[in-house]
């Protein structure tokens, strides 16, 4: 197993959970940007992306390659592990892979994308579900709104109470302003997205006085 190096991982959170793993010289916005270039120029880009909260993705030169490729960017609700449930079990796996076989990070992420979903039919491995689909064009293809977000229970411009990260269940919330809709279970609260369940309406009482 390829210890201590950094990947920039990719899956399609579709139907095919097609994983993608480049490794990163260093761990840095333009380094990330030039594998994920790569993987545009040969597959067609996403209609959007959704990420971690690391600085690398939330800098003005991410930005403007976004904004290039016309892809919407999304990020996981802030300290909520489970943010993202899809990536996270592809990353289990393929380091589970890994360390079973003895083999490198490249055979783990072979291995996993020919491993069919269902564990029968070699049409549900997610290497033989890559193609179907449509690659959009850059430049010609708009980028889609956001209907991701249609249900979720706040709306731009409220006022929250949000829970403070790492405090007991006990204390007192802070005051917000909802800046933003990511999905259906995020929005962004002052600019950071943040987790429905850590976002209470203003009129609620939360926590001691």
């Amino acid at each position: 197993m390829d210890r201590g190096r950094s990947y920039l991982t990719l899956i399609d959170c579709g139907p095919s959970r097609f994983a993608i793993w480049r490794p990163l010289r260093l761990q840095t916005s333009d380094n990330i940007i030039e594998q994920l270039e790569a993987v545009f120029c040969e597959r067609g880009a996403p209609d959007e992306i959704l990420t971690d909260n690391d600085t690398a993705f939330r800098i003005m030169l991410f930005t403007q390659f976004a904004l290039r490729w016309n892809v919407n960017m999304r990020f996981r609700g802030a300290y909520s592990s489970s943010g993202n449930g899809v990536f996270e079990r592809c990353h289990r796996t393929v380091k589970v892979i890994a360390a079973r076989k003895g083999c490198s990070i490249a055979e783990a992420v072979y291995l996993y994308n020919i491993t069919p979903g269902d564990d029968c039919s070699p049409t549900s491995a997610p290497v033989n579900m890559l193609y179907g689909y449509s690659v959009r064009v850059r430049g010609e293809d708009a980028s889609r709104s956001n209907p991701a977000a249609e249900n979720n229970p706040h709306q731009v411009g409220e006022e929250v109470w949000v829970k403070p990260p790492g405090v007991r269940c006990d204390e007192q919330y802070k005051e917000g302003i909802v800046t933003g809709l990511v999905s259906d279970q995020v929005a962004e609260v002052d600019g950071t997205p943040r987790h429905v369940r850590d976002i209470a309406f203003h009129h609620q009482v939360t926590g001691t006085e």
